[in-house]
């Protein structure tokens, strides 16, 4: 999806003169058409990630993550066995927002082809590249694996916790990217999810985190 210079300023909610900072010193990828400066999305994510924008993060959506957690769910498996891990995502949430699954499982594939969303430590986040017309709210669907698979990830180890995110707005696809990229950072996704681990106190845990947060940017 490609971004005018007003649209990225609004998804990472910084002034005209932050964004020529990020631009000038900071490497943010633009191409131009004409005149005007032009991004792409899954560039900016990128960059993001490699910045660490995330530390900066301002709470405009200080609970998306619990309550796109609560749309979504978790699941915990001994094994996958010969299964696809983004075909069990994609039919998952295709009967929580009511799409066609084979749709989204060929839509989660592509987005892996363009790049991994393994982000080391056994942590990936699979996601569509651009935002789906149809889906009109966040869902996050957490699948946690006693036997880790390869996933191409980063760091080139196995991936055992997948966070599946589908955003309803661009902007709060970023927010929603950056706070799993600071949960990965800081390793609390791994003080979440453990052989007790149900949906409920999964919740609990992500509610006290996002509120921390929250408070933290006050």
């Amino acid at each position: 999806m490609d971004l005018t210079r007003l649209q990225v300023e609004n998804f990472l909610n910084v002034s005209p003169t932050d964004l020529d900072i990020f631009i000038e010193q900071q490497n943010l990828p633009y191409y131009t058409l004409g005149e005007e400066k032009r991004f792409n999305l899954l560039e900016i994510e990128s960059w993001m990630i490699q910045h660490k924008f995330w530390e900066g993060l301002n709470q405009n959506f200080p609970y998306n993550f619990y309550r796109a957690l609560a749309r979504g769910g978790f699941c915990h498996l001994n094994d996958l066995g010969d299964g696809s891990i983004l075909k069990l995502g994609a039919y998952h949430l295709s009967q929580k927002l009511h799409i066609d699954p084979e749709g989204l499982y060929a839509i989660l594939q592509d987005r892996e082809i363009l790049a991994s969303t393994g982000m080391g430590d056994g942590i990936a986040i699979p996601h569509p590249r651009e935002r789906l017309e149809s889906v009109k709210q966040d869902i996050i669907f957490i699948v946690h694996l006693d036997q880790p698979i390869a996933f191409n990830a980063i760091d080139e180890k196995k991936v055992h916790t997948f966070l599946f995110l589908i955003a309803g707005s661009d902007k709060s696809h970023l927010n929603l990217l950056s706070k799993m990229a600071l949960a990965v950072r800081h390793q609390v996704i791994k003080n979440w999810i453990h052989p007790q681990t149900t949906i409920t106190s999964l919740l609990k845990d992500v509610l006290e985190w996002e509120t921390s947060l929250s408070h933290s940017h006050k």
